[in-house]
């Protein structure tokens, strides 16, 4: 990959997981948006959870946002959102919950029960590994990750809940950017294998704290405020 990457061609969206939600100047950036996600994690089902099923396309459009990351026109992470009061007992019967134990998600609420769940972190193939000399050769991901803790400090809510995968060292990007560790290595079924799982919260203190240290906080600060700049350019 090439360091010399111009991170001012980073262009951050918030979008509604419905296209039909959105107006029509960012259908383009959904459509590629779901593209990147959808062709990256059929993948991953495929190459190492061994699922021969096709990923459904309700994964994603049942949530509630979608936050992506362009360079240039390519889309190159996703994550996406749900909002739930857990005082609503639907909440807890989402599939979400499945895998977690009732202490974890009490736990998760103990700062109040409006919570975000931050599901199918996604960085496209061409983007893993070492960064931009730019972004001090940071992992292109750090992007994804600091936009999210960004979404989160802005929503308000008292906690965001994240299932980080073992194998791919995301509970190490969580805990470095202010996770705490509700449940370790636990087994989670992903297609027709299992794998190891850590179940994660977020509460805004610890994030924002996080957040306002790092020394890239005044890109970060740029790079959101300019979100759902340049959709035209990317429609074109």
């Amino acid at each position: 990959m090439n360091k010399n990457w111009d991170l001012n061609q980073v262009t951050a969206f918030v979008l509604k997981a419905k296209k039909s939600e959105n107006s029509r100047e960012f259908h383009r950036v959904y459509d590629l948006s779901f593209k990147a996600w959808h062709e990256t994690w059929q993948k991953t089902y495929q190459m190492d959870f061994n699922s021969p099923k096709s990923l459904n396309s309700d994964t994603f459009t049942r949530q509630d946002d979608v936050l992506s990351l362009f360079y240039k026109g390519e889309c190159f992470a996703v994550c996406i959102f749900t909002h739930l009061n857990m005082t609503d007992e639907y909440a807890h019967h989402d599939s979400y919950f499945n895998c977690w134990p009732e202490d974890a998600i009490k736990a998760l609420c103990a700062r109040g029960p409006n919570i975000i769940t931050c599901t199918q972190y996604t960085v496209c193939e061409n983007f893993r590994g070492e960064g931009p000399t730019s972004l001090g050769k940071n992992p292109w991901r750090t992007l994804i990750t600091a936009m999210i803790g960004k979404y989160f400090l802005k929503s308000g809510k008292d906690a965001m809940s994240a299932i980080t995968r073992v194998n791919k060292g995301i509970d190490k990007v969580s805990y470095k950017n202010g996770g705490i560790q509700l449940v370790e290595g636990l087994e989670f079924e992903a297609g027709s294998d299992k794998t190891l799982v850590d179940l994660v919260v977020f509460f805004p203190d610890e994030v924002l704290e996080i957040y306002d240290t790092n020394p890239y906080s005044e890109y970060f600060e740029e790079l959101w405020e300019n979100r759902n700049g340049r959709a035209l350019i990317i429609a074109a």
